[in-house]
């Protein structure tokens, strides 16, 4: 981009990757670029942002921080940078490790006022997102959430266990949000039935139903007293499930909590896990949903 005026600076006066390096660095809770990186030093006075950031980015996946989003804001009175804004989302994703969807940046003035205002300087503030708790080298797939290592996977690829109890959940919503419920039908090895409840959720979205399937289901077995028995819950939700084994990134903030209740609580479960099957073998609970949401319409 070029603009009729520069930054005076000690170093290259990029004052996004600056604050980019700062706010990833204090997410996984590690001191900040004035004590890691001194100005006094020469190596590091000279230094590009773009380096700085490469450096930064190396040491916090070393202390198991994976990024999700980051969000920036440019104070500035000038230049206007709305038309960039594409261009600096592309390169901060290429230069932290993201794609450009989860990099959010915004410009601000302070509309005369102070140094800001005067067009004497600018600044930056970044926000980050991101999970702390999975170190270098781990792989997803096989760590889930990072609860279960050790002890076993929490996804079943392969046939349920001819002794497993098997819980089928569902939820859905009529509108997307709409009116929406939940089901979990519990049956044993034999195929009988231990248990089938369903609740009315209200107004909700479609993957928050799904989720409250599966919270429904973990309550019961609780309830019933079999959190030591081996268990599998069954689900078509591929976004649900996905999610909780630790494939896809939750970008809702409402379904981050939903999924930390649920892990939360399968804590209590010595040998559950998930398994994700197509919608037609999960027809118990679907049934369920839908006669639940029939009764409320009528």
């Amino acid at each position: 981009m070029e603009c009729d005026f520069g930054l005076i600076s000690e170093t290259d006066g990029d004052v996004v990757l600056h604050a980019l390096a700062d706010a990833t660095l204090a997410a996984a809770g590690e001191p900040d670029i004035g004590v890691l990186f001194p100005p006094s030093e020469p190596r590091f006075s000279s230094m590009a942002g773009s380096d700085l950031i490469a450096i930064v980015r190396k040491r916090v996946v070393e202390r198991g921080l994976e990024l999700e989003q980051v969000d920036v804001t440019i104070l500035a009175e000038s230049p206007k940078l709305a038309e960039h804004y594409s261009e600096i989302r592309r390169r901060i994703g290429e230069l932290i490790g993201l794609a450009e969807s989860d990099v959010s940046v915004k410009a601000r003035t302070y509309e005369g006022l102070g140094v800001i205002g005067e067009g004497k300087a600018i600044a930056a503030s970044v926000v980050v997102m991101g999970v702390v708790g999975r170190p270098k080298g781990t792989d997803k797939k096989s760590a889930s959430n990072g609860m279960f290592e050790g002890e076993f996977p929490l996804a079943l690829e392969g046939e349920i266990p001819p002794k497993a109890v098997v819980v089928n959940v569902d939820g859905g919503s009529r509108g997307n949000p709409g009116p929406a419920a939940a089901a979990a039908v519990c049956r044993d090895e034999k195929g009988e039935v231990l248990f089938s409840e369903s609740v009315y959720l209200g107004e909700t979205t479609n993957n928050i139903a799904e989720y409250e399937g599966i919270r429904l289901a973990l309550s019961q077995l609780s309830k019933h007293k079999m959190v030591d028995a081996e268990m599998v819950i069954c689900l078509d939700s591929s976004l649900a499930f996905n999610q909780l084994v630790g494939r896809y990134r939750i970008k809702s903030q409402r379904l981050k909590e939903l999924a930390q209740h649920v892990l939360s609580e399968l804590r209590a479960f010595s040998n559950l896990r998930l398994k994700l099957i197509p919608r037609e073998e999960n027809r118990l609970a679907d049934k369920a949903v839908n006669k639940l949401l029939d009764s409320y319409k009528k």
